[in-house]
């Protein structure tokens, strides 16, 4: 009998760790998000995490919970049922988490209290606790776009700080439950490539199903007011229609594009079959980077896109294996010049030019609320939460799309003040110099990094907690120890 159970133990702790387990998981919260099952997949992560635990797996999945987590369901419906099944699953989960922190607690406080990085997310945290304490805006309301009175209260501010611990726990959760071995990491980085799939295939769906039904949406005029239906297809994309119920288009891009930096990494250093879905998984991310159009996005690849293709061209390989690579790409983006001339796709692109000179317009009103209100609390900020209600006193009428600051520094800065802003660049700092050293550097974190802290320039994802916790798990399972990838290679 503890022959069978050892063996089956031994299965299910090899799958659990396996890229197939990956695939099928990730193939799961595509199919919760299509048929809007949010509560499925909180049981199903449930018994994940027992399975986890019972086999004494690494969590090299770990992502993939967080994603089951948040991106999968477009809205969120409940049931007694439902609510009860989960709480039943959730108690032998929680009793084995806590078990296992109970009897490794020493090992455990050991590494999370010597990383610098985690301790960094619980100063942000305290900073947002003290900007909760000093904060001005309690009682301010306002009315939105559907006639819904809107207040922020303690309530709110302790929401949103509890919902930034999913950071701490996450990264605590990434730091003590993933054995980083060389295996796990790559496998890793397999699984955060597979976001591009996860969020993609859902978006090709939204765009599947606003083709067929644009003109049953209203647009909105200037004012907030809603006008007529839009005349086409192209409209929708053009007026950022993509958004997929959990999160706005603006931040699910940033999660694809975390898995294209990490396409471009394994493309660079694997071969066989690995290079070749990697190749695919780049285009596939290219293609969804067009078809959502972010200004942001495209803004924030062109550095980490440059970085990678030095690294590339400078590294020792077999350019005549690299010649179906290299000849695919040419045909490719030759076919896809005449594609965007001849179908006139280039007056899509002006007019999203025009949209982003509106947006810039709109982006410099939203600077400008975020320093004078960081203005009267300069020291603690007004408190977590709070750009909501001040954009919405502003401009009741964006606050179905509008509600920060779009742009992670000044965000911290007015909500949590200075304080905030300091613990946000030790943050930052950690993350950089955890993933370098005097010689080497871990190139996907580096990639992810560059490009989070460009596109958070101009969107606020750094404090979205649909973005941030995985950032912080990215962080965290960073090494600089990858010989292939040397400074001086890149200059």
């Amino acid at each position: 009998m503890e022959k069978v159970k050892d063996f089956i133990n031994t299965k299910l702790h090899n799958f659990l760790e396996s890229r197939a387990f990956l695939i099928i998981l990730s193939a799961f919260i595509v199919f919760f998000w299509i048929l809007n099952l949010g509560m499925v997949a909180y049981a199903a992560i449930c018994i994940v995490v027992i399975l986890l635990y019972l086999s004494k797996a690494s969590f090299v999945c770990l992502p993939q919970i967080f994603l089951m987590y948040m991106a999968s369901g477009r809205e969120f419906h409940y049931s007694v049922l439902g609510v009860v099944i989960i709480g039943i699953l959730a108690l032998p989960a929680l009793y084995l988490i806590i078990k296992d922190f109970i009897i490794n607690r020493k090992a455990y406080w050991k590494k999370v209290s010597s990383n610098r990085l985690v301790l960094s997310i619980c100063l942000i945290f305290i900073a947002m606790l003290i900007s909760m304490i000093f904060s001005n805006q309690y009682g301010v309301s306002f009315i939105d776009s559907n006639g819904k009175s809107n207040t922020y209260t303690v309530a709110e501010a302790f929401g949103s700080a509890g919902m930034f611990l999913i950071n701490l726990l996450l990264a605590i959760a990434a730091l003590v439950k993933v054995d980083m071995t060389a295996v796990n990491r790559r496998k890793l980085y397999f699984g955060l490539m597979l976001v591009v799939y996860i969020i993609g295939i859902e978006t090709i769906c939204r765009a599947g199903w606003l083709y067929f039904n644009y003109n049953t949406i209203n647009t909105t005029s200037a004012d907030g007011f809603v006008s007529q239906k839009y005349d086409s297809f192209l409209d929708c994309i053009v007026d950022k229609q993509l958004s997929l119920g959990w999160g706005h288009q603006n931040h699910t891009i940033m999660l694809i594009n975390i898995g294209f930096m990490f396409a471009i990494y394994i493309f660079m250093t694997d071969n066989g079959k690995n290079k070749v879905f990697a190749y695919i998984t780049m285009l596939f991310a290219i293609l969804l980077n067009i078809l959502v159009l972010s200004d942001g996005a495209f803004l924030a690849l062109i550095l980490p896109v440059i970085i990678a293709l030095v690294f590339y061209i400078k590294g020792k390989r077999n350019w005549r294996a690299e010649r179906p690579y290299l000849i695919s790409t040419l045909a490719i983006l030759v076919v896809g010049i005449a594609i965007f001339f001849i179908s006139g796709a280039y007056k899509i692109v002006i007019d999203n030019i025009e949209q982003f000179n509106i947006g810039v317009g709109t982006r410099e009103r939203l600077y400008d609320l975020a320093i004078s209100e960081w203005n009267n609390r300069f020291i603690t900020g007004t408190g977590p939460k709070t750009s909501k209600y001040t954009i919405g006193v502003q401009w009741w009428y964006v606050q179905d799309s509008v509600y920060n600051y779009h742009n992670a520094l000044l965000q911290i800065g007015s909500t949590c003040g200075l304080i905030g802003l300091i613990t946000f660049v030790i943050y930052l700092y950690y993350a950089l110099i955890k993933n370098l050293n005097y010689n080497m550097i871990s190139l996907p974190i580096i990639l992810v990094f560059i490009y989070s802290l460009v596109h958070g320039m101009v969107d606020t994802l750094y404090f979205n907690f649909r973005i941030m916790p995985l950032l912080s798990i990215i962080y965290v399972i960073g090494e600089n120890n990858d010989a292939l990838f040397k400074y001086k290679d890149l200059f």
